[in-house]
């Protein structure tokens, strides 16, 4: 384990692996076999991250860091109080926080964990995906939250939403990816309900929820 992480107890003695305030991008070696994509991922609104039910969270500077980091038994209690938030906020069906918090290309750690004010930024999202009618983990492979110096480290654009928790990505699994296309672009039609942030890739599509103006970009965006 990195040496910028220390144990702490919380509450009856659970161990939770809490992060020091800093990280280097070094402290992990990079994979490169799957494509982030998010280069051209513009910025939510100036000034602000979502709001979904109106707490806005300030876009100024640099997003929280995350509240711990490590591998399944280290997060356990964070997970577990996670699914709860998402159960009670209605989207449990939709995704585990196991699901939502592993970083695929870190090789010291599995699991980040983000601040829990920025906890239902991601629940409003999956919320928003609910009508793609998709079984996510099984249809679609997910690809969620990134602490700042994970996306500092795999390319993704300094503004990224993955950040602040609000943004998902998905790749085929059990479904071509014409049907992410396909809702990927009905979702983009009806963006009055929404204000979304929508990647279209060759390979996958981004999705992410915004506050004052959706925005739309991508290898694909021509399809939406």
């Amino acid at each position: 384990m990195s040496n910028g992480l220390l144990l702490a107890g919380l509450g009856a003695g659970a161990a939770l692996v809490l992060l020091s305030s800093s990280r280097s991008s070094s402290d992990l070696s990079i994979l490169s076999e799957l494509d982030f994509g998010d280069a051209e991922e513009p910025t939510a609104s100036r000034g602000q991250v979502v709001t979904t039910s109106g707490t806005v969270l300030p876009r100024a500077g640099e997003p929280l860091p995350p509240v711990a980091e490590g591998d399944a038994m280290d997060v356990a209690d964070w997970h577990a109080e996670m699914d709860n938030y998402f159960a009670d906020y209605g989207v449990g069906d939709m995704a585990t926080a196991a699901m939502v918090t592993y970083l695929p290309k870190a090789t010291e750690v599995d699991y980040s964990i983000p601040d829990p004010a920025y906890w239902e930024n991601m629940a409003y999202t999956l919320n928003v995906l609910r009508q793609f009618g998709l079984d996510l983990g099984v249809d679609a492979e997910v690809r969620a939250y990134r602490p700042p110096w994970y996306n500092k480290a795999v390319g993704g654009a300094p503004g990224s939403t993955h950040q602040w928790f609000s943004a998902i990505d998905l790749w085929p699994r059990t479904i071509r990816v014409g049907r992410l296309h396909d809702e990927a672009r009905r979702l983009w039609q009806d963006r009055s309900i929404h204000d979304v942030g929508v990647g279209m890739y060759k390979n996958n599509i981004h999705v992410d929820t915004r506050r004052g103006r959706s925005a739309k970009w991508g290898s694909r965006k021509n399809l939406l």
